[in-house]
């Protein structure tokens, strides 16, 4: 009868087992550390394009190619406007039929005066051997032959350089006639269509860049200036997007807001990325110049509720239960894949749930599975 009993009992325990473990969430957890940081201080601002671009034609003339729409976004280089260059090209044909021309006779000109100096040298060494063999006015004649040669060889040298240069200028203007994509980007205006003349400046078209955008943030007077010259880089945050982005290449925009008392830093983040979008508002945040002591919390021990910031702390309660007590902190800021926070109720050594934590609730029976550092 008692051996009866006893296996009644066993079975039934058999049978609550998976019930008591399911009392026991599983979840994985990680240490925390205090470490002395420098303080930071979170900021706010806006996305704004870098690279905005009103292209101007360098030419007057009738368009006889726009072949883009509004909205497109092109590669640099892309040709945006064709312009009727007809007449240059008539132009360009003359020039390179004087310039042949001036050639020619550059090359004749090269010949008649090596003659002329030729014959110049020879008269010159037979008066030096024989004096008198020739008259002065029959040598004074043959140098200034040679000296007209040099010039009128002068002269052709300086048409074919001219030529040269006009050609040049030509190629120069029908170069102009062809307006292209300045960078990568958006082209957010158009401003003539096929058949429409447009007059030299005027503006055709305005291409914004997708490669580059400036990150804004109003910095308020009392964070030490020194502190902001120090800037290398930081991590910005965009508003509803999970990825954050680097910040580099810091400038300060002239001013200080009259209202607002802050003044504005600009720094450079790199694109293309459909997260990045003129206007979005973003944060980061900036050092302060101050060391203190902070705590170091995996991010993804974080939790975040209307009342704040709180981590799960693995809590011994006795006869070897552990339960996830609820810890409220403070984020001071976030580097990379931690949080580093303030908090009376964490120290060093301390766990907090990384893993499952998201379907925990307070003081709920825990069971330790696994250590993510």
């Amino acid at each position: 009868m008692r051996f009866l009993t006893f296996t009644l009992l066993s079975l039934i325990m058999l049978l609550n087992l998976p019930a008591l473990q399911a009392q026991q969430s599983p979840v994985k957890v990680s240490s925390v550390v205090v470490e002395d940081k420098t303080a930071k201080r979170m900021i706010t601002g806006s996305l704004m394009v870098k690279d905005v671009v009103k292209i101007a034609s360098e030419e007057a003339g009738i368009i006889i190619q726009a072949d883009f729409r509004q909205g497109d976004i092109v590669k640099k280089g892309t040709v945006l406007y064709k312009i009727d260059d007809r007449n240059l090209q008539l132009e360009l044909e003359k020039a390179k039929a004087e310039l042949a021309k001036s050639k020619s006779l550059y090359a004749q000109k090269i010949i008649e005066t090596k003659y002329s100096e030729k014959e110049l040298l020879r008269r010159k060494k037979a008066l030096e051997k024989t004096p008198g063999v020739i008259s002065e006015n029959e040598f004074s004649k043959f140098q200034k032959d040679f000296a007209i040669a040099k010039e009128v060889l002068n002269m052709a040298k300086i048409e074919t350089v001219l030529s040269n240069i006009k050609i040049k200028t030509i190629n120069k203007h029908l170069k102009d006639m062809v307006i292209k994509a300045p960078f990568d980007g958006l082209l957010r205006v158009k401003g003539k269509e096929v058949g429409e003349w447009v007059s030299k400046g005027e503006m055709v078209a305005v291409a914004i860049g997708l490669n580059n955008y400036e990150a804004h943030f109003d910095i308020p007077q009392s964070v030490p200036l020194q502190s902001i010259i120090k800037i290398k880089e930081v991590e910005v945050s965009i508003k509803g997007v999970s990825k954050t982005y680097v910040a580099n290449q810091f400038k300060f925009i002239a001013g200080v807001n009259a209202n607002s008392r802050n003044y504005t830093i600009a720094g450079l983040i790199k694109g293309p990325s459909l997260d990045l979008i003129s206007g979005r508002t973003i944060s980061t945040f900036i050092p302060l110049g101050i060391k203190k002591p902070m705590i170091k919390i995996n991010s993804n021990a974080i939790i975040k509720d209307p009342a704040g910031y709180f981590v799960y702390k693995v809590t011994p309660m006795g006869d070897k239960k552990v339960v996830a007590m609820q810890t409220p902190i403070k984020v001071e800021f976030i580097e990379g894949k931690f949080h580093y926070c303030t908090s009376t109720m964490l120290k060093t050594g301390d766990k907090v749930v990384t893993e499952g934590n998201e379907r925990l609730r307070p003081m709920a029976a825990i069971m330790v599975i696994g250590v993510k550092e």
